[in-house]
């Protein structure tokens, strides 16, 4: 389990009351990650930006159409490989 899987299961035991304190506190936190690396939170190119946008569009639109497979599912096959 990664550090992240530990820490959304941890989100996930919170009281909504604690949850929407959450949200708030970090909604204070995000812009100032933003701003100190001058509005980007990553080190991509226009290229890889655009192939990036152009691959959630195309999966927008699978969804759209019906075309998804159940994450759970999908997990449970790729750990029993």
């Amino acid at each position: 389990m990664t550090k992240v899987d530990h820490i959304l299961a941890e989100v996930m035991e919170l009281t909504d009351d604690e949850r929407s304190e959450l949200a708030d506190r970090l909604a204070k936190v995000v812009p100032l990650v933003v701003a100190n690396t001058g509005g980007r939170l990553d080190d991509m190119d226009e290229e890889e930006r655009t192939a990036l946008l152009k691959c959630l569009d195309e999966s927008f639109e699978d969804e759209k159409a019906g075309r998804v497979r159940d994450l759970n599912t999908v997990v449970e096959e790729l750990r029993s490989r």
